[in-house]
């Protein structure tokens, strides 16, 4: 589960080893909140994507690995 703080007019996306999974726009209680995010076997790279009304992008990245 992803979830946090979002700036009203933000918008966040998530992505899963480069690959876009879900997309989110600011609610009126100004967070996001991505639930049940699947996990593969291995490494797993996720990144937030946020990107603001003029044009502005701020990254988070998470790294989570699932051994044996």
């Amino acid at each position: 589960r992803f979830r946090g703080n979002l700036v009203p007019g933000w918008e966040v996306g998530l992505y899963h080893n480069d690959r876009l999974i879900g997309y989110q726009s600011s609610t009126v209680e100004s967070q996001y909140d991505f639930v049940d995010v699947p996990i593969l076997f291995g490494r797993n790279y996720f990144r937030l994507v946020f990107y603001g009304p003029q044009w502005q992008v701020r990254e988070q990245e998470e790294v989570f690995e699932l051994g044996q």
